[in-house]
């Protein structure tokens, strides 16, 4: 079972997550047996649309829907971007002698292709020759690190090896799905049971098992394309309820809510506490340090501010073990090593606004730091939650600001209620808004009220919403924005409960007429993209972490 907060209010429910099977090949949501494994024929461009069907030279596999008594979706082979179609190929126009700089216009013999022109040598210098064309194989997907190392669908080429550009971890499912830029979805993967938050190291990636309790890693970065997300056999265990990972090399520090402990790995530790290490790639991770909250504190993430400090929200239990909780306080990593707690904030003073003037508590779920100052999201609920946790009034954030110890309230609106998440890039400070859930017997949301983002200027003054009310009686699909990544003024939300992340731009135009730009999702131009698949009887499917590889 896995102690997860779902959010209708804070709600604290249990799912049910598939766990592994004990032997044979039993193939996770969303992919199908094929031989001795299993693959995404949606997605999977060596068996795109059905096992063995391999996309040719230039194409990858893209998601189609499927017709007949089991519709839903299949793959389809179709040109890569940046391919055109010329005589049935997808050929690169830049670097195909045979259709240099348009179909059809071949080089003469012994030319080769370069910039779309013909030409005796590659003489560019960022180039290199592979057969008669001239290409980057620092960059090129079609030759990553070498000719003809051609990247899978969704993949980037970066330095010579194949990559994604955003991660989604699929909690329900116990998988993770890499995207391109562009949003061309990567095939399904298996990553542990539960994965409920990610970070990179390096060349790795870290996800933490909610359920299994263990830190696993996974290829990140690969000279072969189709061990890109391939899980490793290292893994570390964790406490209860792992909920947040940072990493600083040498060190990685996982921060257990149930537990209420941080716990601190570091790289190759002489004589570290190796927990349930495996063999493999990646990172040999032992356990050096842990630092206890106390019991019913439930911190819930790292804020890392300077190179010594994090600053921890502590959410607290439920009924009379909620006062452990409603407070910030401060973790010194001056020795990683020897982690100590020191200045602790209480935040139950703030002054929450209402709705009908009665009591309320902060709840601090999340946090994230913007020059030196703290901000925590505050769920802002009524003191009573048995057995639910009901919003109490408007969203808010608290602001800390550690070098003069001042402690406001900024608030959110209406529009804004149950905020869960809260990211800041450069003046933009951006805000999940969870809102007043209602769900059907298996926990999927059937009407949401107050849910969206809000977009924070440098002066803490909201310039730019997304506002997610929606009702399935109405004839929508209600999205439930959980945690967020801003990276390069592209932001990527999480949905909890149907499997999607929405795609949006801020607009920087100034923080004047600074707003948000919906590309993908409720109101944009194009739906959500679906990128993970419903869990087997529940259909509940949550996205529980997205990162943005740098």
């Amino acid at each position: 079972m896995l102690r997860l907060r779902l959010v209708c209010g804070a709600f604290v429910g249990a799912l049910l997550l598939t766990a592994c099977p004990p032997s044979g090949i039993v193939c996770r949501a969303g992919t199908e047996r094929c031989g001795l494994g299993c693959a995404d024929l949606a997605h999977d461009k060596r068996n795109c649309g059905g096992c063995g069907i391999a996309c040719g030279v230039g194409q990858d596999c893209f998601e189609v829907p499927s017709t007949g008594p089991d519709a839903g979706v299949t793959g389809e082979c179709r040109c890569q971007e940046g391919t055109a179609a010329c005589g049935g190929e997808c050929v690169v126009i830049q670097s195909d002698a045979r259709h240099c700089g348009g179909c059809g216009m071949a080089c003469a013999s012994g030319l080769v292709c370069q910039a779309g022109q013909c030409a005796q040598s590659c003489t560019l210098g960022v180039t290199e020759r592979c057969g008669s064309g001239c290409v980057d194989t620092r960059t090129d997907v079609r030759n990553c690190g070498g000719c003809g190392v051609a990247c899978d669908t969704g993949q980037s080429c970066r330095a010579g090896r194949c990559t994604f550009d955003v991660v989604a971890a699929c909690l329900s499912t116990g998988q993770s799905r890499g995207l391109s830029s562009t949003e061309a979805a990567g095939a399904l993967r298996n990553l542990g049971n539960a994965p409920v938050a990610l970070a990179q190291a390096g060349d790795t990636l870290l996800a933490l098992d909610a359920t299994d309790r263990r830190l696993y890693q996974a290829a990140l970065f690969s000279t072969v394309p189709s061990q890109v997300l391939g899980q490793h056999a290292r893994f570390n265990s964790t406490g209860a309820a792992p909920n947040h990972v940072v990493v600083r090399l040498p060190y990685v520090f996982v921060l257990n809510s149930e537990a209420a402990t941080l716990q601190v790995l570091k790289v190759d530790a002489p004589g570290g506490l190796v927990l349930d290490a495996g063999l493999g790639g990646g990172l040999a991770l032992g356990t050096v340090a842990e630092l206890a909250f106390g019991a019913n504190t439930y911190p819930e993430v790292l804020v890392p501010i300077g190179a010594n400090d994090f600053w921890v929200p502590l959410y607290g239990g439920q009924g009379a073990q909620a006062d452990a909780g409603q407070k910030l306080v401060r973790v010194d990593v001056t020795s990683p090593e020897a982690p100590r707690l020191s200045t602790e904030v209480p935040l139950g003073g703030l002054p929450l606004p209402t709705f009908d003037g009665g009591e309320a508590l902060p709840r601090p779920y999340a946090a994230t730091a913007r020059g030196g100052v703290v901000y925590v999201a505050l769920n802002n609920l009524r003191p009573a939650c048995s057995p639910f946790c009901d919003v109490a009034g408007p969203g808010a954030l608290a602001r800390y600001v550690p070098a003069d110890a001042g402690l406001s309230l900024i608030a959110l609106g209406a529009e804004c209620l149950n905020p869960v998440w809260v990211s800041a890039e450069g003046d933009w400070l951006v805000v999940s808004c969870a809102g007043r859930a209602e769900y059907d017997s298996n926990f999927l949301a059937t009407a949401t009220f107050g849910a969206g983002l809000a977009l924070l200027d440098g002066a803490d003054v909201v310039r730019g919403r997304w506002t997610l009310d929606c009702q399935v009686d109405a004839g929508c699909v209600p999205f439930t924005p959980g945690r967020l990544a801003l990276k390069g003024g592209k932001l990527y939300v999480s949905d909890q409960n149907f499997g999607r992340l929405a795609v949006l731009d801020v607009a920087d135009g100034g923080l004047s007429d600074g707003g948000l730009v919906v590309r993908r999702g409720q109101g944009g131009a194009q739906p959500a993209l679906t990128v993970c698949p419903p869990q087997s009887g529940s259909n509940v499917s949550n996205v529980a972490d997205v990162l943005v590889v740098p």
